[in-house]
């Protein structure tokens, strides 16, 4: 071979070589990992213990995207701290787009309520889709004499403290919207906080407490065997599951409208690509029919479909209803 043949073969086999190196940064570049996404089974971590609705609502969205997006979705229930140990794993995770948060109002809550959270729901974690909201329910038992909210808080007026109410616990999203009402109407109900739903609605059904505050799918099926009375719900429209029962806001007192809201959030930095895709794919799943059925039934009907943004500007309105109810209450979680 002739030394020109040479240095022209060394030349295209070097040209040859930089092509093969650029492709390759190329595919590992994030846009090229976002456009291959996903390449693996996809992950949704809630802080609610399995059967409650939070986790049924996340196990019916994931049956529905997990064939459109060609991986399995798998929900990972990791309760406990007031679902701080969910929300720090997500938020200590890699942001590819594999490990997303199903949360609710206790995002920002916990932020505010417990000395080390581990995380910042601000810094730490970016939203990607609401998936509902509902009201919370204000009921009574049905020996009281209180047939409407105004009864209870002409009651209340009358002989401040001396009521008693019960909720899920300290800082969750009903306990905000009971306590925001009170706030509202400048009056002053005992809280009794309970560990869990389930348990203050029993003690409301027994008689043992006179009012109760929780969601409709805890209380549906005593409201209709007439073993709780509903008041009002902290809505701003009446509920499609209790279309009877009038929102505080009619009541007179519209700055007591408070939701109770579910969502997906993601870890900072995940690529927007990603963000898009998931967030296409959990709105195609909240338009079908059979899935706004159950979560109608459940009480938490699907969210208007709506940006990313839009979950943004949800995120930052209940960030500062959350923070002005804490400083009011003084609330601290141990």
């Amino acid at each position: 071979m002739q030394p020109s043949d040479m240095r022209r073969r060394c030349a295209l086999t070097a040209r040859v070589l930089c092509l093969c190196a650029g492709l390759a940064a190329a595919a590992a570049s994030p846009f090229a990992q976002a456009q291959a996404y996903p390449a693996k089974p996809v992950r949704i971590v809630t802080g609610y213990a399995a059967g409650g609705g939070a986790d049924i609502i996340a196990r019916l969205l994931a049956e529905q995207i997990g064939p459109k997006l060609g991986q399995s979705v798998i929900v990972e229930n990791r309760t406990g701290a007031g679902t701080n140990i969910a929300s720090q794993f997500v938020a200590r995770a890699a942001p590819d787009g594999y490990t997303l948060l199903f949360t609710s109002n206790n995002h920002n809550l916990n932020a505010m309520i417990y000395a080390n959270p581990g995380y910042d729901p601000v810094r730490d974690l970016i939203p990607v889709i609401q998936i509902s909201e509902g009201p919370s329910l204000l009921a009574a038992h049905p020996g009281t004499p209180f047939r409407s909210l105004r009864d209870v808080i002409d009651a209340a007026r009358a002989r401040p403290r001396a009521l008693s109410y019960g909720s899920s616990g300290v800082g969750t999203p009903v306990h905000m919207a009971m306590e925001l009402l009170l706030l509202s109407a400048g009056i002053e109900i005992a809280h009794v906080p309970y560990k869990g739903a389930g348990q203050s609605v029993i003690d409301a059904v027994g008689g043992h407490i006179p009012l109760v505050i929780g969601s409709i799918a805890a209380m549906k099926q005593h409201i209709d065997a007439d073993k709780l009375r509903p008041l009002a719900v902290s809505t701003s429209r009446r509920s499609s599951s209790l279309p009877e029962v009038p929102t505080m806001a009619e009541a007179g007192y519209p700055d007591a409208v408070h939701l109770i809201w579910l969502g997906i959030v993601a870890p900072t930095g995940t690529p927007p690509e990603i963000v898009a895709r998931l967030h296409r794919e959990f709105t195609a799943a909240l338009q079908l029919p059979g899935v706004r059925e159950r979560l109608d039934k459940i009480g938490l009907p699907a969210a208007e479909a709506g940006s990313t943004r839009d979950f943004e500007a949800l995120l930052k309105a209940d960030f500062a209803t959350s923070r002005k109810l804490v400083n009011h209450l003084k609330l601290k979680a141990e």
